[in-house]
């Protein structure tokens, strides 16, 4: 029974035992990060505080980040988010070090690109047209939007994790063989948030919280991605609407050969014949339009 169906369908959940959690989940602090940021730059945008782009940040706006991590910090302790404090406190300390680090970077990014942020945590609602005319709707929330002196836009979304599922993303491949949506619909959105429809943008990944941290992964919305995403999102549509959605374990890395296929094995038991599964089912003709956008690489 798939992950999918549990969830979206049935309304069969997990149930979380706070008792049970050692060390904070990726996906929590992930969250976590993305509420401190959203907050610190929600006071800025009170106090008209933004800096421009040869603005340095100041000591007492990185006490005020470090602040507002602090806060957050300990309301994901009273939830039980963050496991035992003997795990969690030398997490806390690096998560104020990437924070104050991405400070610094922030400064750079700024200064080199003459930008200046406009938009923060903008939640996004964009019909996307295909190659036939029809639309699809998709939703999000953009990170960070910044307006550059010479009129381009660009979007950032926060990751504090790895880079490694990311590395593919480019121009010729801006979805990742279907599997990351979200950079055209921000760079679609900011277009739109901000009156510029013919303004050039670029949207981007950035790494703040990891090995990788400091590190930029995205692309420009050129003719070509825009071409590109239409049609991926066309494949994906009438794979959904002719009932062709079938389950695929990713086995591109040793240590997600058995796991990581939440939604075709949600348990996390047995996993090991759901690849030889998918190599009988993928050779359906009826999947074959799937198959070569997600295998295109392989």
């Amino acid at each position: 029974m798939s992950g999918y169906y549990l969830n979206r369908v049935l309304g069969v959940w997990a149930i979380d035992q706070p008792e049970d959690v050692l060390s904070i989940r990726p996906a929590d602090l992930g969250t976590l990060t993305h509420e401190v940021l959203d907050r610190f730059f929600a006071r800025l945008q009170v106090d008209d505080t933004v800096p421009g782009p040869d603005t340095e940040w100041t000591d007492d706006q990185r006490r005020l980040l470090r602040r507002c991590a602090l806060s957050a910090a300990e309301e994901a302790e009273r939830d039980g988010l963050t496991g035992h404090p003997t795990l969690w406190q030398p997490q806390l300390r690096q998560l104020l070090q990437s924070l104050d680090l991405f400070l610094t970077q922030d400064s750079v990014r700024r200064h080199h690109g003459k930008l200046r942020q406009v938009r923060s945590e903008l939640k996004l609602t964009v019909d996307v047209p295909l190659p036939d005319g029809r639309r699809v709707r998709m939703h999000g929330t953009a990170d960070r939007i910044d307006r550059a002196a010479d009129g381009s836009v660009v979007v950032a979304d926060y990751k504090s994790g790895s880079a490694y599922a990311f590395k593919v993303l480019s121009e010729t491949n801006p979805d990742a063989n279907g599997s990351k949506l979200q950079l055209p619909v921000y760079a679609y959105g900011a277009r739109r948030e901000l009156d510029l429809p013919d303004a050039p943008v670029r949207a981007e990944y950035w790494f703040i919280g990891s090995k990788d941290r400091g590190r930029r992964i995205g692309f420009d919305l050129t003719p070509e991605v825009k071409q590109r995403y239409a049609a991926v999102l066309a494949t994906i549509a009438d794979g959904i609407a002719g009932g062709v959605f079938p389950g695929r374990p990713e086995a591109d890395a040793p240590w997600k050969k058995y796991v990581d296929c939440y939604a075709c094995n949600p348990d996390g038991i047995s996993a090991g014949d759901r690849l030889a599964q998918w190599d009988r089912t993928k050779r359906d003709g009826l999947l074959a339009e799937y198959v070569g956008l997600a295998e295109a690489s392989t």
